[in-house]
């Protein structure tokens, strides 16, 4: 009976691609209603905005081996980033002035990347930004909300959750890292049996000055993501953050 191979069902890179998306905007990181109570106010300017679309990741950053879906986008206001877990911390009192999202990166192992970055209107700002959102305690969303994106194909079980200890990057970093079991009951040569899959979610976040980006990747620990790589691309973003527009 050959092995099932969740990473090499090409299926299962959307499915992974959901995860990441769902987790973002758990966090309200990517997109939030803008007329929703506790939502940071939106005066986007076109200096900051073309700053963030400077940070993100960009195809010559992931490497060879990788697709791209999709465009780099705006991040406007528009559409809902609320948690399923969690309610969310109230914003209102912050002002976003520039924010973009990378396309989604994924290889044909089922591994996954994205990028956001966004603007404040000061680094003040930014650091109270930070400390409603980039806590220990998010992991909980986070893990939550992963948990509830089982379907009746596939049910996404979290195995655990820890802080990373990297290097920091900028002014500030931290590296949420969740443990996952993908189980499924397929059918091989007519028979019924259950097979699962470990994977891994890193949630990785940059700060300095009044920008803050973050990077989510999923790998299949078959076909893992290494740190290194993870830590060049967190790198990146903190270099492309260090010089503001004037």
């Amino acid at each position: 009976m050959p092995p099932f191979r969740f990473a090499d069902d090409i299926r299962n890179v959307t499915f992974a691609r959901r995860l990441a998306l769902v987790s973002l905007a758990a966090l309200a990181l990517c997109a939030a209603a803008a007329a929703a109570t506790g939502d940071p106010q939106y005066q986007l300017n076109v200096a900051d905005q073309a700053w963030t679309d400077s940070i993100i990741l960009g195809t010559q950053d992931i490497g060879t081996g990788w697709k791209r879906d999709g465009f780099p986008g705006g991040i406007t206001g528009a559409g809902s980033g609320a948690s399923a877990s969690c309610s969310m911390p109230d914003m209102s009192d912050l002002v976003l002035t520039g924010g973009t999202y990378s396309p989604d990166f994924y290889r044909s192992d089922g591994a996954y990347v994205a990028s956001t970055a966004v603007a404040w209107q000061t680094p003040e700002q930014a650091a109270a930004d930070w400390s409603r959102n980039l806590q220990p305690a998010v992991m909980g969303c986070l893990a939550g909300d992963l948990q509830s994106e089982s379907t009746k194909q596939i049910k996404v079980v979290v195995t655990g959750r820890r802080q990373l200890a990297w290097p920091t990057f900028g002014d500030r970093s931290v590296v949420y890292r969740i443990s996952l079991v993908l189980k499924a009951h397929v059918k091989v040569r007519k028979k019924w049996r259950n097979v699962s899959a470990k994977a891994t979610a890193d949630f990785i976040a940059v700060g300095a000055g009044r920008a803050r980006a973050m990077i989510w990747t999923f790998s299949f620990n078959a076909h893992p993501l290494d740190d290194f790589s993870q830590q060049k691309w967190a790198m990146l973003l903190a270099q492309r953050m260090s010089t503001q527009p004037s």
